[in-house]
């Protein structure tokens, strides 16, 4: 976690950069036994800089330093890596040589940003989904437009292969700081087995549907919780998130720089969560829970529905046989237009202080070219950002990742809606957990009214 006043220190260290204007075109889970998935067509090569012909043909031209978070179970997922970071060093013909060094997802922010300030940042890395938009406010963004006009002059199909909504969420100002790869999302589930013997036959699509499930379960199956989630660590902030999108309010008003968390529709939130505990249908410990302790209880059999990233985690347990995904579900604000999925673009991105610009989109395209073996082989938590690849085994062939595209990827909107784009402030309110403090309140007897009021005009400092 990072303070106001760390970001506002770095934000001294502004470089001057050159703006190239272009329009956009949208934990480690152990992993599912997957069918041997089909080998990815070889992608066009990318344009290449310009190469040095004095330069000894014995050792390479250009060291790229690339530094990448841990997107899935390491024993999967580091080899992935490595043999595709292999695969690039020996097929570019560019003399680039690709440097990769792993970063924890364990205080990732203050590494990055201690980089940033100490002028250590690598050519290269991965990140989150705030990371890009963030580094490209503090000046050490590389813009990466030429990436996205080589595309469009080649009439590239990656373009329209791209989930819609992804490839804006990077762009600010008309300038294009990170190249989507990954995405994340917070899906509902839900146990089949309960709900044939609870006689329940349709999904609930509303918040009043959803309250008679659960008080249907708690009827038929009074040992089992109805309904828990993780609301003790940060995983708050991202299903308060995910609700409030249910009912198609956002948690802020990024055009007028103000929280949105006293509104009369995330009310509608904050009282449902209020009710649904009151009557007993939210599991007493929800507002402590961390998401092990969700995980433990659910693939225990003890939990009827409950909210996490897709739920990998139930492989080889008794309940991934009988689990399902549901699908969001509508607020009172959502009932006429429709309520919709949320999902968190994870990019790859470039620091200006690199003394090889043009080497380092050389690889970052070819990176966001060439991900697929990183979900097949690398068996990552996170989902591709590319409709074709859930054609493939791996996906097509699993209800959890097949489920989450179909309800919630498909359709659904950036976590920076209604803007289609990131924005600098969100790193802070992510942070903060501003939204996650207040839907904590509503489970654990607090005033909410009280809570929802100070950390919305804390949101609101956020944008300052």
């Amino acid at each position: 976690m990072f303070s106001k006043k760390l970001i506002a220190g770095l934000l001294c260290l502004v470089f001057v950069f050159s703006a190239c204007a272009t329009g956009g075109g949208g934990g480690a889970a152990a992993p599912e036994a997957p069918a041997a998935p089909a080998a990815p067509a070889a992608p066009a090569a990318p344009a290449a800089p310009a190469a040095d012909n004095d330069a000894d043909e014995d050792r390479p031209i250009t060291i790229v330093e690339f530094w990448d978070l841990t997107w899935g179970p390491p024993d999967f997922f580091f080899p992935a890596v490595d043999a595709n970071i292999d695969r690039f060093n020996a097929e570019n013909t560019m003399g680039i040589y690709v440097d990769l060094q792993r970063i924890p997802w364990d205080a990732y922010t203050q590494v990055f940003l201690t980089a940033v300030a100490g002028g250590a940042a690598p050519d290269a890395s991965t990140g989150g989904s705030a990371r890009p938009i963030g580094h490209a406010d503090m000046g050490v963004g590389l813009p990466l437009c030429p990436i996205i006009e080589q595309w469009r002059a080649e009439n590239h199909p990656i373009l329209d292969d791209f989930i819609p909504g992804v490839l804006d969420h990077f762009n600010m100002n008309g300038v294009q700081w990170g190249i989507p790869w990954n995405m994340d999302t917070r899906v509902l589930f839900y146990r089949r087995d309960i709900f044939e013997e609870a006689g329940i036959n349709t999904y609930p699509r509303t918040f009043d549907e959803f309250r008679d499930v659960l008080r249907t379960i708690n009827q038929t199956h009074p040992d089992v919780i109805p309904f828990t989630v993780a609301l003790g660590d940060a995983f708050a902030n991202t299903v308060a998130i995910s609700w409030l999108f249910f009912n198609r309010t956002p948690f802020a008003d990024p055009v007028q720089e103000v929280g949105n968390l006293t509104s009369p529709e995330a009310f509608q939130v904050w009282d449902f969560f209020t009710e649904l505990f009151d009557e007993g249908l939210l599991a007493p410990g929800t507002g402590g829970y961390r998401g092990a302790d969700v995980e433990l209880l659910y693939s225990s059999g003890e939990v009827a529905i409950s909210m996490s990233v897709p739920p990998l985690w139930l492989s080889g347990t008794d309940m991934y046989d009988v689990t399902g995904i549901l699908p969001p579900i509508a607020g009172p604000n959502a009932i006429n237009e429709g309520t919709m999925g949320t999902f968190w673009v994870n990019g790859i991105m470039g620091y200006n202080v690199t003394p090889h610009p043009d080497e380092t989109r050389y690889f970052i395209r070819w990176w966001a070219e060439n991900t697929l073996t990183l979900f097949t082989d690398g068996h990552m938590g996170p989902l591709p950002v590319r409709s074709s690849f859930y054609l493939e085994p791996e996906f097509s062939e699993s209800w959890i990742r097949s489920g989450t595209y179909e309800h919630y990827l498909s359709g659904g909107v950036p976590v920076s809606w209604p803007l289609p784009n990131m924005y600098p402030a969100f790193a802070i309110i992510e942070a903060e957990g501003y939204h996650g403090n207040v839907l904590r309140s509503a489970v654990t007897g607090g005033d909410v009214q009280a809570m929802a009021a100070q950390m919305n005009d804390l949101m609101t400092q956020a944008f300052e």
